[in-house]
């Protein structure tokens, strides 16, 4: 992505509102505020205690099962058709390689070490301030607190998509949830990844009888999240850090003081 688009939706916008720094502020303070809200219900209230740390559970759980001899998969998906619940397995065998070990991190640096991470991908970018607003949008959607204190692994694949903004290849890693694949693609251009997803196929071919039962449970699965969009919740915690690498102000200066140097060397 070129910080061009970037560069130029902020001076438009700095032209037409001189005050638009505090205003950016200022609506993301709002929704980090409501982001903050919707994390305090689901801390403080206690119908929805069963969602702290419920997905972390659900595929440690799993990925012991499996290092202990079991099935990745539960006993109804692989019986039949079934309707999606809470408990269910979603994800490809393949992502063994990374919620295997996973599964022996202490709680909390499965939840510090994706929100710290992407935290400083973001800042890294120094994202110019009309984006500010944007992605605390992102965090305040009401799903993003819920998958955040579930522990869901798609804080994984957001720290996957950030490390693509500054590693190319590490955009391959998304593919580990094959239902946002999409936003693997953004690193399409790079050898690196070609060869990641390489490596990725071989490695699908090796788990090959529990690659086949992964294609048989998306088959018999059923119920209003049996679908394509499954994981549109996912995609706006995904974005944050592909909003910050759009709107990067970092980029434009390298460009500045690239253009600068070679103008000083072509000075008689």
């Amino acid at each position: 992505m070129s910080g061009d688009m970037s560069t130029a939706v902020h001076q438009r916008v700095r032209v037409l509102i001189p005050w638009y720094r505090p205003i950016a502020v200022g609506f993301s303070l709002l929704a980090l505020a409501a982001a903050a809200y919707f994390g305090f219900l689901i801390l403080a209230d206690a119908r929805f205690n069963w969602i702290l740390g419920g997905d972390r559970q659900i595929y440690r759980d799993a990925a012991l099962r499996w290092l202990g001899g079991g099935s990745w998969y539960t006993p109804d998906q692989l019986a039949g058709t079934y309707t999606i619940a809470t408990g269910h397995v979603l994800y490809p065998p393949i992502a063994l390689l990374w919620l295997a070990p996973a599964a022996f991190l202490p709680d909390p640096l499965w939840w510090a070490i994706p929100i710290v991470g992407v935290a400083a991908i973001v800042y890294h970018h120094q994202p110019a301030p009309w984006s500010w607003p944007v992605m605390a949008l992102c965090l305040a959607l009401p799903l993003t607190p819920r998958l955040s204190a579930a522990g869901n692994p798609v804080l994984w694949i957001t720290l996957f998509a950030a490390l693509g903004t500054i590693w190319r290849p590490a955009f391959a890693l998304i593919v580990l949830k094959p239902s946002i694949f999409p936003f693997a693609l953004l690193g399409v251009r790079n050898r690196g990844w070609w060869v990641t997803v390489a490596a990725f196929a071989i490695g699908s071919a090796l788990f090959l009888p529990m690659t086949l039962d992964y294609v048989r449970i998306l088959m018999n699965a059923r119920g209003p999240m049996a679908t394509i969009l499954y994981s549109l919740h996912d995609v706006a915690m995904v974005s944050i850090p592909l909003i910050a690498w759009g709107a990067s102000t970092r980029r434009r200066t390298m460009l500045k003081t690239s253009l600068g140097d070679t103008a000083a060397v072509s000075v008689p």
